[in-house]
């Protein structure tokens, strides 16, 4: 226990009362239109294909069809997302729809599923991290939790994404891991582990990363040991990865898919990996008593799990090479400088406009790598190794946050352990040296220095370097979601389905508003739909892009010079283009503009494809 302070000044009710106030305020934000989603929206282009996934399997009750048919036509488009969160999307929308109806059920759980999943955090946060920060102390990181901007994003109002599940997940998986290096062997709460790992590599394959440093740190410390107890975790805990692995892909694939090489979703190639190590654990449970064990000891265990690492790691290099190229070991290579360079999630927050949350993830985890140093000294073997992993965890994540954005909020929930664990040394100390009153009024600013202070400095680099937050969608152009009521009203006069040309962030909002079809969205999957669209607008001819949109079947083209469409369509060459001809000059011989009322038409152009 890090701190015994005047045990709990922050009790556990005061932490549900705050998971509750936090979801009540992002609601009320939301319904007054103060949020940064407006009222009757979804955050961004994930949340509305993840709704057309959940619509789609209501209406048609296939639960191996996700290709949504609309998407990339006429071929249509298959998503590399799963089906755990489309389950408690479907489930919430279930539960309203004695309300209301279906869709608007599920908009409005999608509205508010990742708050709730905020609030489970909030609650879980101290259960996961109390085994290291003791009763008291574990509920001041719920608060420090509140502070991480870089993290809170993913939990936002309006945002029903697979992000806000797994960082949940993570919280939960890293206390149970927790649990099995610190505690004594527990065969119950090995194969929770590997059910909750299995659960979260179902959700995505980003969780091989806290899964591998699990495994890596098990097998350290039973390389370390000289008893059987981690011998009996790997075995366990393995073992219950691969089975509900296993189950997870029988769930997810269709029995002619089973053998299918993907390394974006869970997929044979994981199962295979995960058999390996299982297998491997195997074999070190029945030869554990053998006497090569009981002579070298240390040494030979070393040595064999050397070999099986190196065993493990040329049979998937052999098998699937792909795999150590990542999620995107597949990806069209033509679509990464078009596109894939240009998502934020998948960049590196060292860009100037995610400084802020960039600093205050280094800052904690300095702050943090210190003071773990500090407890090192301070303590014995026996209760330094849950704060070995949680070192090695600040490691890697807060690394890998600073390549990419998406995993940024993990390291922000792994460099708390330790911020948490500090300032509950010093509010123990406040207690100590001053009297009530004064210790109630300094309180309050010594937790806002631990949770915003690194954030201060942050902004304070942003602006001094100039860079400008991104700009949003609300702040720029008229809302789709209008722009779609209007194509509804035009969609009557057609008997055949119609096919849309529109910018790559637009095709998901369309999809989920209208009954239109569309060429181009933004996923990685879809690389053909995403490279005619750009082929068509960056077109110097118009007869090639004619072409391509009579080849697409298109029939009508939906344009706007003030959306970040403008740079997206913009060549190295600076040539002019199809999309800077639309904008500018309007209609073709085979074009004819749509009038569009104000004010879509100061934002928006429509033209049907006449021939």
């Amino acid at each position: 226990m890090e701190a015994n302070s005047d045990s709990a000044e922050i009790s556990k009710y005061f932490i549900y009362f705050l998971s509750i106030f936090v979801v009540v305020l992002l609601i009320v934000l939301y319904l007054l239109g103060q949020a940064n989603v407006r009222k009757g929206e979804l955050a961004d282009t994930d949340c509305y294909t993840r709704l057309n996934r959940v619509i789609q399997l209501h209406e048609s009750g296939k639960w191996y069809d996700s290709v949504l048919t609309r998407s990339n036509a006429p071929f249509g488009e298959h998503l590399h997302w799963t089906r755990p969160l489309d389950v408690l999307l479907l489930t919430g929308a279930w539960i309203a729809s004695p309300l209301t109806d279906f869709k608007t059920g599920l908009f409005w759980w999608g509205v508010l599923i990742s708050p709730f999943f905020l609030a489970a955090s909030v609650v879980f946060l101290p259960w996961a991290f109390r085994p290291l920060l003791g009763a008291s102390t574990s509920n001041l990181i719920s608060i420090l939790f509140l502070f991480q901007v870089g993290t809170l994003g993913q939990y936002y109002i309006g945002r029903p994404d697979h992000h806000s599940m797994l960082g949940f997940i993570f919280i939960i998986s890293t206390g149970i891991i927790l649990r099995i290096i610190q505690g004594p062997f527990n065969k119950t709460i090995c194969y929770f582990a590997g059910m909750i790992g299995a659960l979260s590599m179902w959700i995505h394959i980003e969780s091989m990363l806290l899964i591998f440093l699990s495994f890596l740190f098990l097998g350290i410390f039973w390389i370390i040991e000289d008893d059987d107890d981690f011998i009996h975790k790997n075995l366990h805990y393995a073992a219950a990865l691969f089975v509900f692995t296993s189950l997870a892909l029988i769930l997810e694939r269709p029995w002619y898919d089973l053998t299918s090489i993907e390394y974006d979703k869970i997929s044979i190639v994981h199962w295979v990996i995960f058999g390996m190590i299982n297998l491997f654990w195997v074999v070190v449970f029945y030869l554990r008593h053998h006497s090569v064990f009981s002579l070298q000891r240390r040494t030979m265990r070393f040595k064999i799990a050397s070999v099986g690492v190196v065993i493990v790691t040329l049979c998937v290099w052999i098998l699937f090479p792909g795999f150590y190229r990542g999620g995107y070991a597949d990806i069209d290579p033509r679509i990464v400088p078009i596109w894939l360079n240009n998502v934020s999630e998948v960049l590196s927050p060292l860009r100037g406009e995610f400084l802020m949350p960039l600093i205050s993830l280094i800052g904690s985890a300095i702050v943090g790598i210190v003071y773990i140093c500090f407890i090192f000294r301070k303590r014995s073997y026996e209760n330094l190794k849950g704060w070995i992993f949680i070192l090695a965890g600040i490691l890697l994540f807060a690394s890998a946050g600073m390549f990419e954005r998406r995993l940024l909020p993990y390291g922000n929930i792994i460099t708390m352990v330790p911020l948490a664990a500090l300032l509950g040394v010093v509010v123990q100390w406040e207690s100590t040296h001053f009297s009530t009153i004064i210790k109630s009024f300094i309180r309050p600013f010594t937790i806002m220095a631990f949770g915003a202070g690194f954030l201060l400095i942050g902004y304070g680099c942003q602006n001094m370097i100039g860079t400008a937050p991104v700009t949003k969608k609300i702040d720029m152009i008229a809302p789709l979601s209008q722009m779609c009521d209007e194509l509804n009203k035009l969609s009557p006069i057609h008997t055949q389905p119609i096919r849309i040309q529109a910018f790559i962030d637009y095709g998901p909002e369309i999809l989920y508003r209208t009954s239109y079809e569309v060429i181009a969205t933004p996923y990685h999957r879809n690389a053909q739909g995403i490279l005619d669209d750009y082929w068509i607008m960056t077109a110097v001819s118009d007869e090639k892009a004619r072409t391509l949109i009579h080849r697409r079947g298109i029939n009508m083209i939906l344009v706007s010079s003030k959306s970040t469409e403008k740079q997206y369509y913009t060549p190295v060459n600076k040539q002019s283009t199809f999309y800077e001809r639309l904008t500018k000059d309007g209609g073709l011989d085979w074009i004819k503009e749509i009038p569009l009322p104000d004010p879509l038409s100061h934002s928006y152009r429509l033209f049907r494809v006449a021939g």
